[in-house]
C-alpha cells in the first residue's frame, strides 16, 4: 500500500504520473508474485526431497 501510494497516489493531477504509477505497481506485483512462486516451489521441492 505504501508503494502504491508513493508511485500512484502521489500524482493525482497529471495523467503521466498515474500511468507510471500503474506500470511500477504492476511490475512490483509481477516481481513479488514470481518471488513468492519460486519460494513456494523451492520449499515444496526441498520438502519432497527430504
Amino acid at each position: 500500500m505504501v508503494w502504491w501510494w508513493w508511485w500512484g497516489g502521489g500524482g493525482g493531477g497529471g495523467g503521466g504520473g498515474g500511468v507510471w504509477g500503474g506500470v511500477w505497481w504492476w511490475l512490483l506485483c509481477g516481481v513479488w508474485v514470481v518471488v513468492v512462486v519460486v519460494v513456494v516451489v523451492g520449499v515444496v521441492g526441498v520438502g519432497c526431497w527430504w
